[in-house]
């Protein structure tokens, strides 16, 4: 058994990790409520642009809108597949990195390792993902904390040029959807190429991108949005060919940064908890080696009257 004075050593060490668990677990609440209120103001937006996107991929006149528009709604050239995966650039946030690579593993496995191209968001799944034997063509880690569309207009712009190279199939991403501070799922949709093979919600999609743009959301109702099955008259000027590519940019982009949104949110969320469960593991090992304590000092008391008295036994 430890004596008392290693097991005080012990208490003190472990207080001193719950004071740090605790301050983090603050730090990520106060960045889970930024994070949370900039997904909620993108989810909308995204919403009604997925709602757009669905409706101009039935207009019947899109092979005259210019060069690669219609091939965004079909298959692409090639036969490979192309995996974003976003995860953390840190650690300590439970299994919400976990979540998110196996299911990307699940689709490699199912796609198949020499078919699959991967480019990682977050140093976490850079580490994991270069380990499933999928070739892995970039890698982004130096976002900042709160990203703008600025920031992650690299990235879409180089995601854009490689489905425009011809190689892929189509671009599939992998996020972590915010439902909220205890849930977070991970998510799976394609966001170029062939959009009507989407993941089941049980593989994963996004239930608010899923919702039919016959029954717009009611914040939507709100603002006025409205996407019915039969709204398929559209006024496009100067022309298509004009408009319709410079505005798939954008959406793609715009679907994209939200992704990243819902995924920051999420990653602060898991963080929060995490430190939250591990200030709470402290607090009652704490406890369990205070008595302990109480007990190898009793002990040790004990067997100091026990000396003492055969002592004076043996003198007498």
């Amino acid at each position: 058994m430890p004596s008392g004075k290693e097991i005080k050593s012990r208490i003190k060490s472990i207080k001193n990790t719950g004071k740090i668990t605790k301050a983090m677990e603050l730090v990520s609440a106060a960045k889970m409520r930024k994070a949370v209120a900039r997904t909620f103001l993108a989810r909308e937006y995204a919403t009604a642009a997925e709602a757009l996107l669905k409706k101009i991929s039935h207009l019947g006149s899109l092979s005259s809108a210019g060069e690669g528009w219609g091939e965004v709604f079909a298959k692409g050239k090639g036969d490979k597949l192309l995996l974003i995966v976003i995860t953390s650039n840190k650690g300590l946030c439970g299994g919400y990195n976990t979540q998110v690579l196996k299911l990307a593993a699940e689709r490699i496995k199912q796609y198949g390792r020499e078919r699959t191209d991967i480019v990682s968001i977050g140093s976490k799944g850079k580490i994991a993902l270069a380990r499933l034997g999928s070739s892995l063509i970039a890698s982004f880690t130096e976002l900042p904390e709160m990203p703008t569309s600025r920031d992650v207009a690299p990235i879409a712009n180089y995601i854009d040029k490689q489905y425009a190279s011809g190689e892929y199939a189509k671009v599939e991403l992998f996020y972590t959807h915010y439902v909220s501070a205890l849930t977070q799922t991970p998510t799976h949709k394609v966001i170029v190429g062939d959009t009507s093979s989407q993941p089941s919600p049980a593989e994963g999609k996004e239930p608010d991108a899923t919702r039919s743009a016959a029954t717009p959301s009611p914040s939507q109702e709100r603002a006025g949005v409205r996407f019915s099955e039969t709204q398929t008259d559209y006024i496009i000027e100067p022309s298509q060919g004009a408009i319709l590519p410079n505005l798939l940019r954008h959406l793609s982009k715009q679907r994209f940064y939200h992704a990243l949104l819902e995924s920051l949110a999420s990653e602060h969320s898991a963080r929060m908890v995490a430190m939250k469960n591990a200030k709470e593991s402290a607090e009652e090992m704490i406890d369990e080696l205070g008595l302990a304590y109480n007990k190898a000092r009793q002990a040790s008391i004990t067997q100091e009257i026990s000396e003492i008295s055969a002592g004076m036994a043996a003198v007498s």
